[in-house]
Parts: C-alpha cells; structure tokens; sequence
C-alpha cells in the first residue's frame, strides 16, 4: 500500500487550498465528502463540490 501514496502531508498542513491542488493534480480520487469530513472535521459544500467537479473533468 505504501507504493501507492504520492504525497504525505500532515494534517494540519492541508488547507482546502491544499486539497483542491491534490485533486487538481489527479494525486488523489478519495470520496470528496469523506475526505472533508477527515481533514475538517466536517464537509464543507463548496469544496467537497469543487473537488468533484475536478475529479469528474479528469474522467472526461
């Protein structure tokens, strides 16, 4: 599993800015609302949409 981990940030280092960038740069497909609810502690609507809106353009 640890073959398959591009990045490693702490926690408290992930901005949303952060997150966004990882989903941008396809380093991450985790389940938005999940991935949220993990680093904030809560899932933040906007960004939970925008990181699905960049997971599905690289679908596309």
């Amino acid at each position: 599993m640890a073959d398959c981990v591009a990045e490693v940030i702490p926690l408290e280092m992930v901005s949303p800015g952060v997150l966004l960038d990882l989903y941008r740069t396809g380093k991450t497909t985790s389940d938005p609302f999940t991935a949220c609810q993990l680093v904030f502690g809560h899932a933040k609507p906007e960004l939970v949409r925008e990181a699905q809106a960049l997971i599905n353009s690289q679908c596309g």
